[in-house]
């Protein structure tokens, strides 16, 4: 069951969504002026940009759920995990949830598992919890960190490998960075670019190697690019 409602000003709605954005092209514009298939991405899906999860610990919670399983069914455990751990946030007539670590620290993996979570990923968002409550997923922290230090630093948790400390770099922290092993950013690029068969991980990485700092926005991108063919066909 949900915690008391919270009620949230309207500033900090404001403040909370400014905050989910990247600010900036990052040089799309300069990128798609070499590279036709960008340009068509930029020309077709304007004012599309990334959506960022600024608070680290929530980005893992929601790498963790969405691994190995379709999006919807990531949504369907988050839900469940903000119901039952989180905190309520009354806004007018509706109202949104919010995931803090303290509740989590001290979950049981039987706990969750009656959530529907899968051993290892009851383990993975226990151990994750636990990091935020000791101070070792502070924004101030993480964000000192270069990438590679950062993906070393995250990838000791467990459930947290290179594929989602690569999601974090992007959508955290809004560094240009292609997520190359990620099935979905495989598949984004295989369409942009017309490969005949589905590219491997280095394949992915040689042929957005001129992104550039453009990366991250390029990505988002493409990847709803192919979203979009999806639900067209």
């Amino acid at each position: 069951m949900a915690r008391g409602g919270e009620l949230v000003s309207a500033a900090g709605i404001e403040e909370a969504i400014r905050s989910t954005f990247v600010d900036g092209e990052f040089g799309l514009n300069k990128l798609a002026s070499t590279d036709p298939a960008i340009a068509r991405l930029a020309r077709i899906h304007r004012g599309v940009i990334p959506v960022l999860v600024p608070d680290p610990f929530t980005a893992l919670i929601r790498s963790i759920s969405a691994q190995q399983v379709n999006l919807s069914w990531a949504s369907t455990i988050r839900r469940r995990l903000a119901e039952r751990y989180g905190t309520r946030h009354e806004i007018g007539d509706t109202f949104v949830y919010s995931l803090e670590p303290d509740p989590l620290a001290v979950a049981s993996v039987q706990e969750l598992r009656a959530l529907q979570l899968t051993t290892a990923k009851s383990i993975a968002v226990i151990d994750s919890a636990r990091a935020a409550q000791a101070g070792e997923l502070g924004m101030t922290q993480l964000a000192a960190l270069d990438d590679e230090a950062l993906i070393a630093h995250l990838t000791r948790l467990r459930g947290i490998g290179r594929w989602s400390a690569e999601w974090f770099l992007a959508r955290t922290l809004g560094r240009p960075r292609v997520v190359a092993g990620d099935l979905g950013v495989r598949k984004a690029v295989a369409r942009l670019y017309g490969t005949p068969v589905l590219p491997s991980e280095d394949e992915v990485r040689r042929l957005t190697a001129h992104w550039g700092p453009a990366a991250t926005v390029v990505q988002a991108l493409a990847l709803f690019d192919l979203a979009e063919s999806a639900g067209a066909a």
